[in-house]
């Protein structure tokens, strides 16, 4: 007597061996199915990217940008978002001819010159990073670090000025020199806030920059119903062959 278990013949009397080959079988099926899981689970994952959007090297020229002393203005550079980012820090070059600040005020907006808001924080803590000269001319990326800003495809403005009370801040002006993303330094649609709070086009990029990950598309949780299928077919098709089996073995 050869009885069918599973659509196969085996001697009646060998459950043990059928029962171990299903189980191999079981735990293929089930790894393949935890790899597609766990693909759909990556997907979603932020991708390293490290600098997002980066203005441009400065060439030479530099305006106002702070928010304190007489000299009172706040530069905003435009940049264009073409696929979900994590925004982790932002930041600034400039140069101060007296005293180097400890913090900074940083801004993300829509819609400039009308204006919303998005992010900002104002009196974070700034890494300064000296990129040339010295003295007066010393020119120092102010980066603010630690956040972590979702923003969604779209146009956004981008400020960042120092909180230096005790000299002038001025940030390097740009044509787009090793720039990254987009746009690269020289589309001139940049703004500046006055001490007045007159919005106004100053035609000119200056140096400024996001850094972060970018965000990996929303998974299709339609590609899950393969393997939950799979493994819920498989356990039942393991039931079925166990009840044979264990019938098969009586007959022994």
């Amino acid at each position: 007597m050869t009885p069918e278990v599973g659509g196969a013949l085996f001697p009646a009397c060998e459950g043990d061996s059928v029962m171990k080959l299903i189980g191999q079988m079981m735990l293929r099926r089930a790894r393949i199915a935890l790899l597609i899981c766990a693909g759909c689970a990556l997907a979603a994952l932020p991708l390293n990217a490290g600098v997002l959007w980066y203005n441009g090297d400065g060439d030479g020229n530099w305006w106002n940008n702070q928010n304190h002393a007489p000299e009172h203005q706040i530069i905003w550079n435009d940049f264009v978002v073409d696929t979900p980012w994590i925004v982790e820090s932002v930041w600034s070059n400039d140069s101060f001819n007296q005293g180097l600040p400890t913090q900074a005020t940083w801004e993300i907006w829509k819609n400039v010159p009308r204006g919303t808001f998005v992010a900002g924080g104002a009196n974070a803590a700034v890494t300064l990073t000296l990129l040339s000269g010295s003295g007066a001319s010393a020119v120092y990326q102010v980066e603010v670090t630690g956040l972590y800003v979702t923003l969604q495809p779209d146009t956004y403005w981008l400020a960042v000025y120092p909180d230096n009370n005790t000299g002038i801040a001025v940030t390097s002006e740009t044509t787009g020199l090793n720039a990254v993303g987009t746009p690269p330094g020289n589309n001139g649609n940049t703004y500046f806030l006055d001490y007045y709070g007159n919005v106004d086009p100053i035609g000119f990029d200056t140096s400024a920059g996001v850094g972060g990950d970018l965000v990996g598309p929303e998974p299709s949780y339609a590609i899950l119903f393969p393997p939950i299928l799979l493994l819920g077919a498989s356990f039942l098709m393991l039931r079925r062959a166990k009840a044979k089996v264990m019938a098969a073995s009586q007959s022994c």
